[in-house]
């Protein structure tokens, strides 16, 4: 997830311009062997994006259990989970 409002939203660090969340399995930073793999095997081969409305994002922020937001994610659904 990253978004797309302006000003940026740097990193913690401030060596990236625009903050980027990773699902666990994804995220370079963690799991550098296989993120690629990951992200093709869930969303192709190309960059794409599902554009979120931030009070939806907002509201599953809020009922999310501790730092992590949980979604389900399929060709024809995207699903906050509590």
């Amino acid at each position: 997830m990253m978004s797309n409002g302006l000003p940026l939203l740097p990193s913690d660090d401030g060596q990236k311009p625009n903050l980027c969340a990773y699902a666990r399995e994804a995220d370079p930073a963690q799991n550098a062997g296989r993120a690629h793999d990951v992200k093709r095997q869930a969303f192709g081969g190309d960059d794409g994006c599902e554009f979120l409305e931030a009070t939806l994002v907002r509201q599953a922020l809020r009922q999310a259990s501790g730092d992590t937001l949980r979604m389900t994610i399929t060709p024809e659904t995207l699903e906050f989970l509590a």
